[in-house]
């Protein structure tokens, strides 16, 4: 049986935490896509990341 496809939605909206239940859940039934929901999972987190910091960036600094 394969897993329910809506579980990509919880990397994409919870970042590193939702890839981490999504792996959890579905780990037991298809190993590569757990993986696969992990990275996601961790992926996400470090764009929002580097996006925090580029905005942290432009606003405190000067540029001429």
């Amino acid at each position: 049986m394969r897993p329910n496809g809506l579980l990509i939605l919880y990397p994409v909206l919870f970042g590193l935490i939702g890839g981490i239940i999504a792996y959890l859940r579905i780990v037991n039934k298809d190993k590569d896509l757990a993986t696969a929901l992990l990275k996601i999972g961790g992926g996400v987190t470090a764009l929002w990341i580097v996006v925090l910091i580029v905005i942290f960036v432009i606003q405190y600094t000067d540029f001429i």
